[in-house]
């Protein structure tokens, strides 16, 4: 409880677009936020540690602050964070806020979240492909690998789709399907046909 109060306020001190909530528990600068170990460093080289309050006398009292005062305090922690020579923040941030990705962002609708869904999806449109060329500057396009129970499979499909048709929709896609050099297979449809045939009066494609 006292951590996860810890990071919240830690949190809007750091002054990162939308709430904590709005992003994933494995979000960087989420779980920065709520390590405790990095926060501990910063703070003793601020001189306040376990070193610290183990130095006070027995029996001392501990008041509690103000909001006011906690909000006050945070924030010269969070300039420090940001600040800090070795820690380099601010180029973290950059760099995490470059290569968002879905993960980053809780499942909860957010303003971030979509603004990332938007800028994310611009910029695959506007992502052109370029192949790799050769000496004379042709594309060079990968090998085609044959898959070797394709038949197989498409047998498969087709004769499970066979089985959901009745007897004369049967007949009809297995011709088809056998008189390879037509396009279309038209078959005259009498009026007591036609009532039995999901298929009637429509040219069937030669697949």
């Amino acid at each position: 409880m006292l951590l996860d109060t810890w990071g919240w306020m830690m949190w809007q001190c750091l002054g990162i677009r939308g709430g904590v909530d709005n992003y994933s528990k494995n979000d960087p600068f989420v779980l920065m936020t709520f390590s405790l170990p990095m926060w501990a460093a910063l703070l003793a080289e601020q001189g306040v540690g376990t070193d610290f309050l183990a130095a006070q006398p027995p029996g001392t009292e501990i008041s509690f602050i103000s909001m006011e005062i906690a909000a006050h305090n945070c924030g010269q922690i969070a300039k420090r964070f940001w600040a800090h020579p070795n820690l380099k923040m601010r180029e973290v941030f950059a760099i995490v806020n470059k290569y968002r990705d879905h993960r980053d962002y809780s499942g909860m609708p957010s303003n971030v979240k979509r603004d990332f869904q938007r800028k994310y999806n611009h910029t695959r449109a506007q992502t052109k492909a370029i192949p790799d060329t050769d000496k004379d500057g042709e594309p060079i396009y990968a090998l085609y690998y044959p898959n070797e129970f394709a038949e197989v499979e498409t047998r498969i499909w087709f004769e499970s789709f066979l089985a959901g048709l009745n007897e004369k929709d049967r007949q009809i896609t297995t011709t088809t399907h056998r008189k390879k050099s037509l396009k279309y297979l038209i078959m005259p449809i009498t009026a007591e046909y036609a009532s039995e045939s999901i298929l009637s009066g429509k040219s069937l494609e030669n697949t």
